[in-house]
């Protein structure tokens, strides 16, 4: 594929909203789709009525950078089925590991596609969104795991207080794809914070919440 770039991912999911006419859109995004969910309010804030920031970050430490890379080499040079153990436990709890749902990301993730998997981490690797967050003016909710180690709370507590009025919640025993361990806890702070948000309520004391 061609190179791939976090900017271009939202101009795409741009042009969805504008051929669907869905804008503007609650728009919720997990992982690399919060990465993208940033850049669609930041560069086309129009399109955006409220935003889920789950699980993301919104920089990389320089040393961080490469290892991202190295993530999408390691599956050019042995095919998915050389990272996806590994990816799953960054994903998951080791408790929740014989979970129906995890043995269907393994199938989808052993399915994917080995240039475009690399394409994105290398999209990733150029993650810098941070310095923007201030320019974010819609009610944000930034949630994450209790036990992501690729969306740690300091990255998330770090995000809401630099998006003006944003609210931080902190989903119990999560790991980094927390909807699907936990998806009670989860799909309750996320449905709680939109239904403030359709009535245009903003979270301005910016504290974190926990439903544990």
């Amino acid at each position: 594929p061609p190179p791939y770039t976090l900017e271009g991912f939202a101009e795409d999911v741009h042009g969805l909203l504008g051929a669907l006419q869905l804008a503007p859109a609650h728009v919720a995004g997990l992982s690399l789709g919060g990465m993208v969910a940033q850049l669609l309010a930041l560069d086309y804030p129009k399109a955006v009525r409220s935003l889920v920031l789950a699980d993301t970050n919104s920089t990389l430490p320089p040393e961080a950078r490469p290892a991202m890379i190295e993530r999408g080499e390691a599956a050019k040079r042995g095919g998915m089925s050389a990272v996806v153990d590994i990816t799953l436990a960054r994903w998951f709890t080791p408790g929740f590991m014989g979970a129906g749902v995890v043995a269907q990301c393994r199938e989808r993730l052993l399915t994917d596609n080995v240039e475009a998997w690399a394409a994105s981490w290398r999209a990733i690797s150029e993650l810098n969104t941070e310095s923007r967050l201030p320019e974010i003016r819609v009610p944000t909710l930034v949630i994450t795991g209790e036990n992501d180690v690729s969306a740690p709370i300091a990255r998330a507590q770090a995000m809401a207080a630099l998006i003006p009025g944003a609210a931080l919640q902190v989903v119990a025993g999560a790991p980094h794809l927390a909807p699907l361990e936990q998806p009670a806890l989860f799909n309750a702070a996320v449905l709680a914070f939109l239904q403030t948000a359709a009535a245009g309520v903003r979270h301005d004391d910016g504290k974190e919440k926990s439903n544990a």
